[in-house]
């Protein structure tokens, strides 16, 4: 089977999603929004880092792009 490549075919490069509302998925999962994940403060505690992290393991996940 081809392969099909998403490019533009320019310098400035390619998105996917114009406004944070619309969805995307990869590896056939069911599309979602962008989801906001705050950024881990410097003097954060351990718990909140790692609170941070499964947070954004989460949203890998639901992407499709971990498993």
């Amino acid at each position: 089977m081809a392969v099909e490549q998403l490019t533009s075919g320019n310098d400035d490069g390619s998105t996917m999603g114009n406004t944070t509302s619309e969805k995307i998925s990869f590896y056939g999962v069911a599309p979602t929004a962008q989801v906001a994940i705050a950024a881990i403060a410097s003097a954060a505690t351990i718990a909140t880092a790692v609170l941070q992290i499964q947070l954004l393991q989460a949203e890998l996940e639901n992407k499709g792009i971990i498993g």
